[in-house]
């Protein structure tokens, strides 16, 4: 009986810990940090994301960023990466393999 309680709790710690950590940025890009007050707001993204030419399907804030699945030019899904103030798109990826990155200087230059 003892082993069967120990058992439970100890799942029951290791349930909590993997959803609390569901939450956290997947570490593949990052933005500067910034105030979540100054994001451009999400209407501004919609039309950023169609003036750079792609089909907008939803966006999640990741790292700092808002990131962004997209359609890209084959068609097929892929993840934009924009700066939250600024909508300078940084990074384009799909299964880890990196599309487009925005030259360093575009970034530094445009979050000032």
């Amino acid at each position: 009986m003892k082993l069967k309680t120990l058992s439970l709790a100890g799942l029951a710690i290791a349930a909590a810990m993997t959803f609390s950590t569901g939450a956290q940025a997947t570490g593949f890009h990052s933005c500067e940090a910034t105030d979540p007050d100054d994001w451009a707001s999400v209407d501004a993204l919609k039309e950023k994301v169609a003036e750079d030419g792609f089909e907008y399907r939803r966006h999640k804030p990741d790292g700092g960023c808002y990131e962004v699945y997209i359609k890209y030019t084959d068609d097929r899904i892929a993840e934009a990466y924009y700066h939250p103030v600024t909508l300078v798109l940084e990074l384009i990826q799909r299964r880890g393999n990196v599309l487009y990155e925005a030259p360093e200087e575009v970034q530094t230059e445009e979050a000032e």
